[in-house]
């Protein structure tokens, strides 16, 4: 038995894609948020710190997010959220010696050899 109309589901679930991909903007702009009791005031702090973006972040996010797009579009059946991990997870590997410094963190292995 069917409780709920297709528009409500449809209505619900296109609520709820729009509220998780508003999350994870600013992970793709590398700005922390804070949380508060109404997503809104989440959004807007995210917006308010646009002029703060993590530039590197920022463009292994689009280019991941490119990399899925052209996977799908010239290549279906290839894994392409699979293949975007792997190529700016190697990306993000380069050599420690070509890295920029980075401020230490409290983690206890070390980024001298890199993490590939």
């Amino acid at each position: 038995m069917n409780f709920l109309s297709h528009p409500v589901i449809v209505g619900f679930t296109n609520a709820a894609a729009i509220i998780i991909a508003l999350s994870q903007v600013n992970k793709l702009i590398g700005v922390p948020i804070g949380r508060s009791e109404h997503f809104i005031n989440d959004i807007w702090g995210v917006i308010r710190q646009l002029g703060e973006t993590h530039w590197p972040t920022l463009a292994m996010g689009v280019a991941a997010i490119a990399i899925i797009g052209l996977a799908r579009w010239k290549a279906p059946r290839m894994p392409g959220v699979l293949i975007a991990v792997v190529l700016t997870t190697l990306v993000s590997c380069r050599p420690a010696s070509s890295a920029a410094p980075r401020p230490k963190s409290k983690t206890s292995w070390s980024r001298k050899s890199g993490c590939c």
